[in-house]
């Protein structure tokens, strides 16, 4: 439907009532829960209320701003999109230059004073502060004055810093390097992990984890990043608070974490559920599981154990577990990969009886986040992986055994579309 330059002008104004309104419930449901309203002051982050009001008018605000600035740029708009990656670019050198940590959090400090200290000409200093104010990162409180933002100060974290640079190198390359990636595989999915655009931008045929594992410095920095995409987060709640897994005690109690380093989420489990009788079985590269072996909790260890598994290898050791449990694995992987992940452990399956969970994000069928659009690039990119739709996981697991049925989808309630932490919940059937 054609609308009228009247309908277009009350478009805009419905946007702002929006706007206005889920203000007002944002700020109320904020008062009411004893959270803080959102500041641009160092120190402070923006709070997500957890009751389902204040939460969806979090949700509303975003998306109508987003339409305000979509619909008042118009195509004109692209082009200043389509030099975003200057944005990423000038984060990167600010961290690189260790802005956030120079720059005092009380007291702002002039283009001359920063560029002294960290050895920069100072017109860099400008030129990059330039680019990174606009966004919030940063204040420019007098010419070529700055003090800190929430958002630059968060910066000064190492795991955000890490996210950042993370970003700014091994991110920007491999993007750069999708396009061209993409046309040689005649605009198909990418299946192998070491034929991607991250193997291009850095001259390797090692899919992106083995490159790590041959260069230590990267492979430190990527785990540090994604300690970092914890504190950015707006993950609602921990999976020891989204599935019930005290009741898998009444089948043995048993959960192998297939591919689960160094046990943190089996942990939090136990931790979560001190008097159920479940026992954690983590499977992982021998290094990961050693490490978990070391670091697990004293009061815990007894009820674990740890196996050095390469999850490819093809077989499952442990037979008719209460559940197998994945998290953030499948993503890593094309749907073929997938599929030699899970065929040894739905043939491990106990039928009516074994659980199989999978926690990853989950793609809506229409109208997904870009926050998760981008993850699914990123996936793409590095490893020839994907977000998926949960029909996507169950069309994957139908191809492994038709007898396995996606039993339920498990969330904390209210969550963003294709964000936070979910648990699917597959049964064998006999």
């Amino acid at each position: 439907m054609v609308l009228t330059a009247d309908e277009d002008a009350q478009h805009l104004i419905a946007l702002g009532r929006t706007l206005t309104d889920n203000i007002s419930t944002y700020l109320e449901s904020l008062g009411s829960s004893g959270l803080p309203p959102p500041s641009f002051r160092p120190g402070t982050a923006t709070a997500v209320p957890t009751e389902s009001v204040g939460f969806n008018a979090h949700r509303a605000i975003i998306d109508a701003a987003e339409r305000i600035i979509a619909l008042t740029t118009g195509p004109a708009g692209l082009y200043d999109i389509s030099r975003q990656s200057f944005e990423v670019t000038a984060i990167n050198i600010a961290v690189d230059l260790n802005l956030p940590l120079v720059l005092p959090l009380a007291q702002p400090m002039s283009a001359q004073q920063l560029a002294v200290i960290t050895g920069a000409d100072e017109t860099i200093i400008v030129r990059i502060m330039r680019a990174l104010t606009p966004l919030f990162i940063f204040e420019e409180i007098s010419p070529q004055t700055y003090r800190h933002t929430a958002r630059s100060a968060s910066m000064r974290d190492s795991g955000v810093k890490a996210l950042m640079m993370f970003g700014g190198t091994e991110c920007m390359r491999a993007a750069a390097h999708l396009p061209e990636a993409l046309k040689d595989a005649g605009y198909q999915n990418m299946t192998e992990p070491t034929k991607t655009a991250f193997g291009r931008a850095y001259g390797t045929n090692l899919g992106f984890f083995d490159y790590l594992n041959k260069h230590p410095e990267m492979g430190v920095r990527f785990g540090d990043a994604m300690a970092g995409t914890v504190k950015l987060s707006y993950e609602v709640g921990c999976i020891a608070d989204i599935f019930p897994f005290e009741r898998l005690a009444q089948h043995g109690g048993k959960i192998v974490d297939v591919g689960g380093g160094k046990g943190h989420v089996m942990i939090s489990i136990g931790r979560r559920y001190p008097r159920a009788d479940l026992r954690f079985i983590v499977q992982d590269f021998a290094s990961a599981v050693d490490t978990g072996r070391e670091e697990c909790p004293a009061d815990l260890s007894h009820k674990f154990e740890w196996a050095a598994l390469d999850f490819l290898a093809g077989e499952q050791p442990v037979k008719r577990a209460a559940a197998y449990f994945l998290r953030h694995i499948l993503h890593d992987w094309s749907d073929r990969y997938c599929a030699r992940i899970l065929k040894p452990i739905v043939a491990a399956m106990e039928p009516s009886v074994s659980r199989l969970l999978v926690t990853d994000m989950i793609v809506p069928e229409m109208n997904a986040p870009k926050t998760l659009a981008h993850r699914d690039l990123l996936m793409m990119a590095h490893l020839a992986g994907a977000e998926r739709t949960a029909a996507q996981y169950v069309r994957i697991l139908k191809e492994v055994d038709p007898a396995i049925e996606l039993v339920k989808i498990w969330a904390l309630s209210p969550s963003l579309p294709g964000c936070g932490a979910r648990v699917m919940e597959f049964v064998l059937w006999l």
